[in-house]
């Protein structure tokens, strides 16, 4: 049970930092009051969302919804589906930075829509991590010829990774379209592929930042931790006679 109450207890220190600032949503840092990111919501709804499977307790559940909402309504893209990364004053304006889409934030918004879908039942929220995942396979913010981008290494090497899990959740969910399930599957597969044929360096089993070719030099064990988090993706979709 120690390793539930932790989880207790960060979701509470999380929720401490909502405020009515831009009408809602959870701070970058507990000194930052009017700078609000999208990694800062999304994780700590689908948290919320895990606690609500465990406890049972209808708190988690609505702070979930309420979390997701706020986000949507500020920190994604209608018409598209893609994350901006934050809002802040600028000048002391609210400005959201439309121009900062990175990878891990589409996944943590894919993954917090799949499961309120699996929780609820309610389509909308299928919808808008269909909406986002089309996006985010052809959006050349994410994307470089079929390819998810080098975001980098340190924190920016494990976006890739974050992105892959919960892209991969969603299409395991039995309710997906299979012709959409498919095109998910063959984007995915391409990516696994390319990375293996081409961005694991041998014998030291290193994988860098971009996918298409060898590291060389130090990798940081983010940017390992993603390519890993790819190739057991394919793993586990290749067990569950998805591939």
């Amino acid at each position: 049970m120690v390793f539930l109450d932790v989880s207790k207890l960060l979701w509470e220190e999380n929720l401490k930092y909502w405020s009515d600032v831009y009408g809602g949503g959870i701070t970058w840092k507990v000194n930052t009051p009017n700078l609000k990111n999208a990694v800062s919501n999304a994780p700590v709804a689908i948290l919320s969302l895990r606690l609500y499977a465990i406890e049972n307790d209808t708190k988690y559940l609505d702070w979930a919804k309420d979390i997701y909402t706020w986000q949507k309504n500020n920190l994604v893209d209608p018409a598209t589906g893609l994350v901006w990364d934050h809002v802040d004053l600028v000048d002391g304006e609210p400005t959201i930075k439309k121009d900062w889409v990175f990878t891990y934030n589409m996944g943590t918004w894919i993954g917090a829509a799949t499961e309120l879908y699996q929780v609820t039942g309610e389509q909308s929220y299928l919808n808008d991590a269909i909406k986002s995942a089309n996006s985010m396979m052809t959006s050349p913010k994410l994307i470089s010829e079929g390819l998810l981008r080098d975001e980098g290494q340190g924190d920016g090497g494990l976006f890739k990774g974050i992105l892959v899990r919960y892209f991969t959740r969603l299409i395991e969910l039995p309710d997906l379209n299979e012709d959409r399930r498919t095109d998910y599957i063959e984007f995915l597969r391409f990516n696994g592929e390319t990375l293996y044929e081409d961005g694991i360096a041998r014998p030291s089993m290193l994988c860098g930042p971009n996918w298409r070719s060898t590291p060389s030099g130090v990798v940081d064990f983010s940017t390992q931790l993603s390519g890993i988090m790819l190739i057991e993706a394919m793993a586990r979709l290749e067990e569950g006679d998805f591939l």
